[in-house]
């Protein structure tokens, strides 16, 4: 794991109306495959993911993965749920990932529809700082028929 000496870089192309008021949080590379970030609030504790477990008494980290082809788009992917933590009412739940469906695209449809602060983090990541699998997944929810996974508009 590697850790970042100065985060605020890496969150400055943000808008300032975005970042106003919030500390930068921490952030961390991490060499693993299994998604593109994660993010840790600063109300645990300890942040214990499977990529990593430190302190967050400093704040919250995000992590993003080595191999990771879209940095920007995890970093603002990652910040949204940073920004929804503190917009929001600091309640919100953890996102599962269905690691075993061995239909990806379903797997896709199903974990952004079943957490409205996943959608949000989604279109914040296309307006920002898109790319081609964002776009791909966008694609996939746009056509799918609405179902009893279709996420929320907000808390």
């Amino acid at each position: 794991m590697i850790r970042v000496r100065n985060p605020s870089l890496e969150f400055n192309w943000l808008p300032n109306s975005l970042r106003k008021g919030l500390s930068t949080p921490r952030l961390v590379i991490v060499d693993r495959n299994d998604c593109g970030g994660f993010c840790c609030q600063p109300t645990l504790e300890r942040c214990v993911h499977p990529w990593v477990e430190m302190d967050v008494a400093e704040g919250a980290v995000i992590g993003v993965s080595s191999n990771e082809l879209d940095i920007a788009g995890t970093l603002a992917h990652e910040y949204r749920h940073y920004w929804q933590w503190f917009s929001y009412s600091k309640s919100m739940a953890q996102s599962v990932w269905n690691h075993r469906s061995t239909d990806y695209k379903a797997a896709i449809i199903s974990y952004f529809r079943s957490y409205w602060w996943e959608m949000d983090a989604l279109k914040f990541q296309l307006k920002y700082a898109p790319d081609d699998v964002s776009r791909l997944w966008w694609d996939w929810l746009m056509e799918a028929p609405c179902g009893e996974h279709a996420a929320k508009a907000g808390p």
